[in-house]
């Protein structure tokens, strides 16, 4: 008789555990289930601002671009005068180099040929 009561109080016993594990595992459902709608309020919250955000703002349109042969012409021209230019000025850098070249040479002559006294009133005529 003493091992049947212990038995009925232990089947008691265990028998009351298991609503609470039940209710603890609903609880914990529960506590999921509310952390997954604060979640999806959130994000649709976000969305709206998103979509907001978007709605404020106007879209940038492509505009397509018209270029008619005038202007193509028009920029081939300017980029064949300046081409132009360029070779011009090159061969005037070449010219000018042996102008002054040339020029240096006949200084010199007429320098070399120069008394001392007029020498040294050049000098001075140059520094000041």
């Amino acid at each position: 008789m003493k091992k049947k009561g212990a038995i009925f109080v232990l089947m008691i016993f265990l028998i009351s555990l298991i609503p609470i594990s039940i209710a603890a595992e609903d609880d914990g459902q529960k506590r999921l289930d509310l952390e997954k709608d604060r979640l999806k309020v959130v994000a649709n919250d976000q969305r709206k601002e998103k979509v907001g955000d978007l709605e404020d703002k106007p879209k940038p349109r492509l505009i397509a671009a018209r270029v008619s042969k005038e202007d193509l012409l028009k920029e081939k021209k300017f980029t064949d005068l300046k081409k132009e230019r360029l070779d011009r000025l090159k061969k005037l850098k070449k010219v000018d180099l042996e102008k002054l070249k040339h020029l240096k040479k006949q200084k010199l002559e007429k320098v070399s040929k120069l008394d001392k006294k007029k020498l040294e009133k050049l000098s001075q005529l140059e520094n000041e």
